[in-house]
């Protein structure tokens, strides 16, 4: 049986976690993998860049994370996009 729990206009179900596939889970997974590696890799790529030709790591470290918090903006998008591609 189906254990709700009603608090301000949400129900929360106890055994929600139970009705996952595995199919879901995994491409869970994949969808976060693909997601950390797009946010992650241009930001370090973009440092070791800058800091590599120009030698400043103060200035390496803003343009990567300047494009690290641009592509956060973009993360909603992003993650919508892999799930229709992993569909």
């Amino acid at each position: 049986m189906n254990e709700q729990i009603i608090t301000q206009n949400r129900v929360y179900f106890k055994d929600r976690y139970s009705n996952l596939t595995p199919e879901f889970i995994v491409k869970c997974m994949w969808i976060s993998t693909a997601l950390a590696l797009i946010l992650t890799i241009p930001g370090l790529m973009t440092f070791i860049g800058i800091y590599y030709s120009t030698g400043s790591i103060i200035f390496g470290a803003i343009a990567g994370f300047s494009l690290h918090f641009a592509s956060l903006a973009f993360a909603t998008r992003i993650s919508m996009a892999l799930e229709s591609l992993f569909d």
